[in-house]
């Protein structure tokens, strides 16, 4: 049996044994392949393939899969006899090579920066017709990242047509999922995160607009639910140009903020301006007394 490397493992560093794809894809094709291996039957959901065995029936049997546990990383060889890569691929021991960077992907799994929340973003905001846009829901916090592919948002066009989109893990990042959208027609569309939350708070929606042209020619009024909900976040209020009688009266009062307490000493309250006073004055009587003397 030969190993074959997923679209996933061909993208993934960890999988990586040259910098070349197409290198890659030949190292791992020449690399002696294992003794046995086991079969799986089926694949759990959010487990994922990086190499393949292709064996004389031309089966393809996944040997080497990646998934999360929680905040932990988890790979499972279906194999062993990884140690007779020895003394094989460009840098004479892929054995050492491929170990090492496994081992360091799997001691460096993140633990988070402190934040929390999720995040939602889009490829463009501005998308031309005919032309796909792409989802992407970041967790801030990777181990409140879900284990599984299981990630949905809603897409709505217009505030009247809705529909469900599920999106999947990006690569082998633990707390990004992404999907493509396609078949977009013309106007604004309103993406909103539906779940798994798993105690995170709701993250705001995010819109994005498809048109034939410029957009900004095209979409003339304000996007007053945008600005509703900048207003909210900040602790503001929006108000309509009808309600503007309204702004002084629930404006809140504001309280007065020491910046910088300047010192009020009055200059004729300083001793040294007085002396220099006084003897200023003396030195110009005793110079008059002396030139007209």
């Amino acid at each position: 049996a030969s190993f074959v490397l997923s679209k996933l493992g061909r993208r993934s560093k960890i999988m990586s044994l040259e910098e070349s794809v197409d290198e890659n894809i030949d190292i791992w094709s020449q690399l002696n392949g294992p003794y046995w291996y086991l079969k799986t039957p089926a694949l759990k959901t959010g487990v994922r393939v990086l190499t393949f065995a292709e064996s004389e029936e031309a089966e393809q049997v996944p040997m080497i899969t990646q998934q999360f546990a929680g905040a932990g990383r988890v790979v499972f060889h279906g194999f062993d006899s990884s140690w007779r890569w020895q003394r094989q691929g460009s840098s004479g021991d892929a054995f050492s090579h491929y170990w090492t960077q496994m081992m360091r992907f799997l001691a460096g799994a993140s633990v988070g920066d402190g934040k929390a929340g999720i995040e939602i973003s889009v490829q463009s905001r501005q998308v031309k017709f005919g032309e796909d846009n792409r989802i992407y829901v970041r967790y801030l916090d990777p181990q409140q990242a879900p284990p599984e592919d299981n990630v949905v948002v809603q897409l709505t066009k217009n505030r009247l047509q809705s529909q469900i989109v599920r999106l999947s893990r990006d690569g082998i990042q633990q707390g990004v999922f992404t999907g493509a959208i396609g078949g977009l027609q013309l106007g604004k569309y309103v993406i909103e995160f539906v779940n798994p939350l798993q105690g995170s708070t709701k993250p705001k929606s995010v819109n994005f607009y498809v048109s034939t042209g410029d957009p900004e020619a095209e979409y003339l009024e304000a996007d007053e639910d945008g600005l509703r909900q900048l207003a909210t976040s900040t602790g503001g209020k929006f108000y309509d140009l009808e309600d503007w009688g309204r702004v002084l009266e629930e404006l809140p009062d504001g309280r007065q903020v020491v910046v910088q307490k300047i010192s009020e000493r009055r200059l004729w309250n300083n001793h040294w301006f007085i002396g220099l006073f006084l003897s200023l004055m003396s030195l110009e009587w005793w110079l008059r007394r002396r030139w007209y003397n």
